[in-house]
């Protein structure tokens, strides 16, 4: 396994420590440690991407640590509590679970980076009371009423309104012509779904874009045949692609090569960090993404 740091993790190391300090359960005792959980799928589809997740904190805390730790409390040292999300929300909420049963002394945690996860996640945190700091992204995630979730990036719903407008506007730069269709393939997880969900209700026709393929598929991703001869038959002006694990974004981009639609023949707008995986590069190539516009927020 590779251990390149991204400035990605580090970014997500230290809003996890940024995010620990901040919490006031922290002050009631001077302790000498104090432990804070993170939940990251880190075997799975999605692993790769809660590896460096895990990575940017393991540096922070080693950052932290080696300064003297947190003078307000008499130098007190940061834990990390790692679980592992797995690849399934159930998973991830079983992994909740033990974690909060086997360490009553946490202060606060973060994650679990997949949309989906964290909602299934901060189920169990919420009632436990424990503050969670997240980077995943899905509206749902705050939009329940919860007390102790704490989301960072901006919402699904907010980077859909900022995304397109932002790639039309490119692209009527770079041809002259404004796009009229969009094919959407995009995967049925938590942020997917809240980041479409405006377009389809409503955001595509207010952009003049007809919706020309709209594919949804459950990952992992087997074969991404069906989903591109759709888009090979309608032939849209540009394509969005919402996939969160890096595998299936490697499987559509291939079969979009097998087909003749890549080096730009089909435009590609993407959203969501495996887009810009250091081993989505190495494994087909910059050819491969050339024509691929893609936006990110620090979680999925």
């Amino acid at each position: 396994m590779t251990t390149r740091l991204t400035r990605r993790a580090v970014t997500r190391g230290l809003a996890l420590t940024a995010g620990a300090l901040a919490l006031p359960t922290i002050g009631r005792a001077q302790a000498k440690t104090v432990k804070i959980a993170m939940i990251a799928p880190l075997s799975g589809p999605w692993a790769r991407q809660g590896q460096l997740m895990r990575l940017g904190a393991d540096m922070a805390l080693e950052d932290i640590n080696g300064q003297g730790g947190i003078k307000s409390l008499g130098g007190a040292k940061l834990e990390l509590v790692v679980a592992d999300a797995g690849d399934s929300t159930e998973k991830a909420k079983n992994a909740a679970q033990r974690l909060l049963s086997d360490q009553p002394d946490l202060v606060g945690g973060t994650g679990a980076w997949l949309s989906s996860f964290t909602l299934s996640v901060t189920e169990v945190t919420e009632r436990a009371e424990l503050p969670w700091l997240t980077l995943s992204y899905s509206d749902a995630i705050t939009n329940r009423g919860f007390k102790y979730i704490f989301q960072t990036s901006p919402t699904a719903a907010h980077q859909a309104a900022e995304t397109l407008p932002t790639a039309l506007k490119l692209a009527e730069g770079a041809t002259g012509k404004k796009p009229k269709t969009i094919g959407i393939i995009q995967d049925n997880t938590a942020s997917p779904v809240s980041f479409a969900k405006p377009l389809r209700e409503g955001g595509l026709e207010k952009l003049g874009l007809n919706l020309t393929v709209d594919q949804v598929f459950t990952p992992p991703l087997s074969d991404a045949t069906p989903l591109i001869d759709k888009v090979r038959s309608a032939k849209p002006d540009f394509l969005l692609l919402l996939t969160s694990a890096m595998p299936d974004c490697k499987l559509v981009l291939e079969k979009l090569d097998e087909f003749k639609l890549s080096h730009g023949k089909v435009p590609l707008v993407g959203n969501g960090a495996p887009f810009g995986s250091p081993e989505l590069l190495k494994t087909i190539g910059a050819e491969l993404l050339e024509g691929l516009l893609f936006s990110v927020a620090d979680g999925r």
